[in-house]
Protein backbone atom coordinates (compact mmCIF):
# COMPACT_ATOMS: atom_id res chain seq x y z
CA UNK A 1 0.00 0.00 0.00
CA UNK A 2 1.72 3.85 -0.71
CA UNK A 3 0.12 6.69 0.98
CA UNK A 4 0.30 10.07 -0.88
CA UNK A 5 1.17 12.97 0.89
CA UNK A 6 0.85 16.48 0.39
CA UNK A 7 1.56 19.27 2.36
CA UNK A 8 0.16 22.71 1.92
CA UNK A 9 2.76 24.37 3.73
CA UNK A 10 6.39 24.17 4.12
CA UNK A 11 7.21 21.74 7.07
CA UNK A 12 10.30 23.26 9.97
CA UNK A 13 13.78 21.98 9.19
CA UNK A 14 15.56 19.94 11.66
CA UNK A 15 17.50 16.82 12.74
CA UNK A 16 14.36 14.44 12.78
CA UNK A 17 11.87 15.90 10.37
CA UNK A 18 11.71 14.50 6.83
CA UNK A 19 13.56 17.13 3.80
CA UNK A 20 11.50 17.45 1.24
CA UNK A 21 12.18 18.62 -2.21
CA UNK A 22 8.84 18.11 -3.83
CA UNK A 23 5.72 18.59 -1.78
CA UNK A 24 3.65 15.13 -3.04
CA UNK A 25 5.63 12.13 -2.22
CA UNK A 26 4.54 8.28 -1.57
CA UNK A 27 5.49 6.43 1.61
CA UNK A 28 4.06 3.24 3.08
CA UNK A 29 2.61 4.47 6.16
CA UNK A 30 1.96 8.17 7.81
CA UNK A 31 4.21 9.10 10.49
CA UNK A 32 3.69 12.34 12.19
CA UNK A 33 4.95 14.62 14.92
CA UNK A 34 4.81 17.69 16.18
CA UNK A 35 8.09 20.15 17.12
CA UNK A 36 8.91 23.14 17.84
CA UNK A 37 10.59 25.79 15.82
CA UNK A 38 13.87 24.54 15.33
CA UNK A 39 12.33 21.41 14.50
CA UNK A 40 12.76 19.25 17.58
CA UNK A 41 10.51 16.53 18.50
CA UNK A 42 7.94 17.68 21.12
CA UNK A 43 5.72 14.63 20.46
CA UNK A 44 6.05 11.09 20.36
CA UNK A 45 5.53 10.10 16.97
CA UNK A 46 1.66 8.69 15.92
CA UNK A 47 1.45 6.77 12.99
CA UNK A 48 -1.16 5.85 10.59
CA UNK A 49 -1.56 3.48 7.96
CA UNK A 50 -4.30 1.00 6.16
CA UNK A 51 -3.83 -2.72 5.46
CA UNK A 52 -6.97 -3.34 3.19
CA UNK A 53 -9.85 -1.65 3.99
CA UNK A 54 -8.86 -0.96 7.48
CA UNK A 55 -6.96 2.02 8.94
CA UNK A 56 -4.43 1.52 12.29
CA UNK A 57 -3.34 4.73 14.51
CA UNK A 58 -0.64 4.25 17.09
CA UNK A 59 2.67 5.98 18.69
CA UNK A 60 5.46 4.61 17.62
CA UNK A 61 6.50 4.52 21.42
CA UNK A 62 3.53 1.87 22.48
CA UNK A 63 3.30 0.48 18.23
CA UNK A 64 3.86 -3.22 19.41
CA UNK A 65 1.68 -2.82 22.82
CA UNK A 66 -1.28 -0.56 21.24
CA UNK A 67 -3.40 0.47 18.52
CA UNK A 68 -6.69 2.08 17.50
CA UNK A 69 -8.52 0.11 14.76
CA UNK A 70 -11.02 1.13 11.88
CA UNK A 71 -12.31 -2.02 9.95
CA UNK A 72 -15.13 -2.37 7.50
CA UNK A 73 -18.68 -3.20 8.32
CA UNK A 74 -18.35 -6.34 6.69
CA UNK A 75 -20.22 -8.81 8.98
CA UNK A 76 -16.74 -10.70 10.64
CA UNK A 77 -17.38 -8.81 13.77
CA UNK A 78 -18.98 -11.00 16.81
CA UNK A 79 -19.66 -8.05 18.60
CA UNK A 80 -21.06 -5.81 15.28
CA UNK A 81 -18.53 -2.99 16.34
CA UNK A 82 -15.91 -2.48 13.72
CA UNK A 83 -13.25 0.05 15.79
CA UNK A 84 -11.56 -0.26 18.73
CA UNK A 85 -8.59 0.91 20.86
CA UNK A 86 -6.44 -1.59 22.97
CA UNK A 87 -3.80 -4.05 23.02
CA UNK A 88 -2.66 -5.51 20.02
CA UNK A 89 -3.42 -9.29 19.86
CA UNK A 90 -0.10 -10.95 20.11
CA UNK A 91 1.11 -8.35 22.93
CA UNK A 92 -2.20 -9.65 24.64
CA UNK A 93 -1.28 -13.11 24.15
CA UNK A 94 2.18 -12.61 25.45
CA UNK A 95 1.31 -10.91 28.45
CA UNK A 96 -1.52 -13.50 29.58
CA UNK A 97 0.50 -16.29 28.95
CA UNK A 98 3.10 -14.69 31.02
CA UNK A 99 0.32 -14.05 34.03
CA UNK A 100 -0.36 -10.22 33.97
CA UNK A 101 -3.43 -10.06 35.72
CA UNK A 102 -6.30 -7.47 34.77
CA UNK A 103 -5.03 -6.57 31.47
CA UNK A 104 -7.20 -4.02 29.93
CA UNK A 105 -9.99 -5.19 27.57
CA UNK A 106 -10.04 -3.06 24.22
CA UNK A 107 -12.49 -0.38 23.98
CA UNK A 108 -14.81 -1.25 21.22
CA UNK A 109 -17.74 0.68 18.85
CA UNK A 110 -19.10 0.75 15.70
CA UNK A 111 -17.75 4.05 13.76
CA UNK A 112 -19.97 6.57 11.83
CA UNK A 113 -21.15 5.38 8.32
CA UNK A 114 -18.67 6.41 5.74
CA UNK A 115 -20.89 8.65 3.60
CA UNK A 116 -21.65 8.82 0.01
CA UNK A 117 -20.95 12.89 -0.01
CA UNK A 118 -18.64 14.70 1.86
CA UNK A 119 -16.50 13.30 5.16
CA UNK A 120 -16.76 12.16 8.44
CA UNK A 121 -14.16 12.60 11.51
CA UNK A 122 -13.47 9.02 12.73
CA UNK A 123 -10.84 10.27 15.55
CA UNK A 124 -8.51 12.86 16.99
CA UNK A 125 -5.55 12.84 17.86
CA UNK A 126 -4.57 16.67 19.97
CA UNK A 127 -1.39 18.14 21.03
CA UNK A 128 -1.65 21.02 23.75
CA UNK A 129 1.15 22.99 23.67
CA UNK A 130 1.42 22.77 27.37
CA UNK A 131 2.17 19.57 27.69
CA UNK A 132 4.80 18.99 25.20
CA UNK A 133 7.76 20.12 26.90
CA UNK A 134 9.02 16.71 27.96
CA UNK A 135 12.03 14.77 26.45
CA UNK A 136 11.66 12.14 23.59
CA UNK A 137 13.55 9.73 23.11
CA UNK A 138 15.07 9.51 19.46
CA UNK A 139 13.24 7.87 16.81
CA UNK A 140 13.81 4.93 14.75
CA UNK A 141 16.38 5.76 11.79
CA UNK A 142 16.03 5.79 8.37
CA UNK A 143 12.03 6.28 8.71
CA UNK A 144 10.14 9.50 6.82
CA UNK A 145 8.35 11.55 9.19
CA UNK A 146 6.29 14.51 8.82
CA UNK A 147 7.00 17.35 11.52
CA UNK A 148 4.20 19.64 12.36
CA UNK A 149 4.95 23.36 14.12
CA UNK A 150 3.05 23.32 17.58
CA UNK A 151 0.13 25.61 18.07
CA UNK A 152 1.04 28.94 20.57
CA UNK A 153 1.21 28.46 24.16
CA UNK A 154 -2.38 27.81 25.39
CA UNK A 155 -3.52 26.02 22.23
CA UNK A 156 -3.20 23.00 20.77
CA UNK A 157 -2.26 21.19 17.39
CA UNK A 158 -5.40 18.81 16.68
CA UNK A 159 -4.82 15.64 14.06
CA UNK A 160 -8.46 14.50 12.67
CA UNK A 161 -9.36 11.41 11.15
CA UNK A 162 -11.64 11.20 8.18
CA UNK A 163 -13.79 8.92 5.95
CA UNK A 164 -14.83 9.62 2.88
CA UNK A 165 -16.00 7.80 -0.71
CA UNK A 166 -15.17 11.13 -2.97
CA UNK A 167 -11.83 11.67 -4.49
CA UNK A 168 -9.42 13.74 -2.81
CA UNK A 169 -10.71 17.01 -4.96
CA UNK A 170 -14.01 17.03 -4.09
CA UNK A 171 -13.62 16.93 -0.41
CA UNK A 172 -10.31 18.56 0.12
CA UNK A 173 -11.79 22.53 -0.12
CA UNK A 174 -14.40 21.92 2.55
CA UNK A 175 -12.23 20.36 4.68
CA UNK A 176 -9.86 23.49 4.25
CA UNK A 177 -12.72 25.78 4.45
CA UNK A 178 -13.65 24.17 8.01
CA UNK A 179 -10.20 25.43 8.92
CA UNK A 180 -8.83 21.89 8.41
CA UNK A 181 -4.92 21.73 6.55
CA UNK A 182 -5.39 17.99 4.48
CA UNK A 183 -1.98 16.32 5.55
CA UNK A 184 -2.36 12.95 4.09
CA UNK A 185 -4.53 10.31 1.87
CA UNK A 186 -4.83 6.76 2.50
CA UNK A 187 -6.64 5.13 -0.59
CA UNK A 188 -8.21 1.81 0.84
CA UNK A 189 -9.78 -0.85 -1.32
Amino acid sequence: MTVKVRLHEPVPRGPAVIDLDDPIFDIDKIRIFICDEEGRARSECWYFMGTGDSVYIGSEATGGTSKLSFHPNDGRSRDGCNSQWGLIGDYARKETELGTPNLLRPARWTRPETPQRGAVQVASITFPTALLAGTIPPFKANRKRIGLRWAPVGRAVELGVFYSREAVAAIEAGLIQARGKPIAYISLR
